[in-house]
């Protein structure tokens, strides 16, 4: 099941680009419901936040999952421990999110290990899973 929704993701991916290269995106382009999927919190606004927008303003229902909350990001940099830098992400990606009309019911939170999504512990694949089951995503 992973594998095979790690190849539809690729794929999905790879199509989206060539669209993008080559014309504006439209609604015709995006099949609701949308998953987003993101490796930490803020790379979903940077990455797909114009995306995000337009999406919402066509009333297309959109998904977004921050699979880690970031908390390598700074580490020998500054004296903020992992954790208080996850929690400070989040609240900011979800402010970010809320703001451009995201649902706040449509934010979700994995607790990936940051720099190590590889190592997929079962109790978050379980979790990411049961969102893609409930969501039903057509694009992601």
């Amino acid at each position: 099941m992973i594998t095979e929704l790690v190849r539809s993701v690729y794929t999905n991916l790879l199509n989206l680009l060539c669209i993008i290269r080559t014309r504006k995106i439209s609604s015709k382009d995006i099949f609701p419901p949308v998953l987003i999927l993101s490796p930490h919190p803020d790379d979903e606004v940077f990455g797909c936040g114009g995306l995000i927008k337009r999406c919402l303003s066509q009333n297309i229902t959109i998904h977004v999952a921050m699979l880690t909350g970031g908390g390598e990001s700074h580490r020998g940099c500054c004296s903020l421990d992992e954790h208080t830098i996850e929690n400070n992400r989040r609240k900011l990606t979800t402010t970010a999110l809320t703001s451009l009309g995201l649902p706040i019911e449509n934010i979700h939170f994995f607790n990936f290990k940051d720099g190590h999504i590889n190592e997929r512990p079962s109790n978050e694949m379980n979790r990411l899973a049961r969102l893609i089951d409930r969501v039903q995503p057509t694009s992601i």
